[in-house]
């Protein structure tokens, strides 16, 4: 479960604002949900909201569904991509990691054609990022080793493209939990 773990740090390094202020910042992302100026605000806010419950998988999976839905219908595709990774990333907290797979798949159909069609932009290539590492995750939970390494590898090129060298490290640290765990030291 040392994978778990980073899991949780990685969510760590993402997350801008500390914990105890996270009923505060709920309170201003509902307020501000109340009034959105449009579909992309509204999907913005409801991934928002989604990210924050990351301790209440099944808040975080209700308001990722309501994000998605508003970012499809819209034609939001990074939105809805973001989405997507909420799904996924609740799933693993439940342990769901079929279903985690699934969701980050069709996440990285969507960052895959975004990146494609806009290759300098950053956002979309650190967003393809994450969603390999959690696909890294969830196929070193099943066992599936060779597969979580070469997502993990995946990930590691573009979080590199993109100066994250923390989440490198993080990645790295995952890589070398995989190869510890087959007892490949060297």
């Amino acid at each position: 479960m040392k994978i778990l773990k980073y899991l949780a740090l990685l969510c760590a390094v993402f997350s801008s604002v500390p914990s105890f202020s996270q009923t505060k910042l709920l309170d201003s992302l509902f307020t501000e949900l109340k009034h959105p100026k449009d579909e992309k605000e509204k999907a913005v806010l409801l991934n928002a909201i989604s990210a924050e419950y990351e301790n209440e998988p099944e808040q975080m999976l209700r308001y990722a569904r309501q994000a998605m839905e508003v970012s499809h219908k819209a034609g939001l595709k990074q939105y809805e991509a973001d989405s997507w990774r909420n799904i996924g990333n609740a799933n693993i907290i439940l342990s769901k990691y079929t279903q985690a797979l699934k969701s980050f798949t069709n996440s990285q159909s969507l960052y895959e054609s975004l990146v494609k069609s806009d290759p300098k932009n950053n956002d979309h290539k650190d967003g393809l990022a994450n969603v390999y590492g959690s696909i890294g995750i969830v196929c070193s939970e099943q066992n599936n080793y060779a597969k979580g390494l070469e997502y993990y590898f995946k990930a590691l090129k573009l979080f590199r493209e993109t100066g994250q060298e923390e989440i490198v490290a993080i990645v790295y640290n995952n890589i070398g939990d995989i190869y510890s765990t087959q007892k490949e030291y060297t």
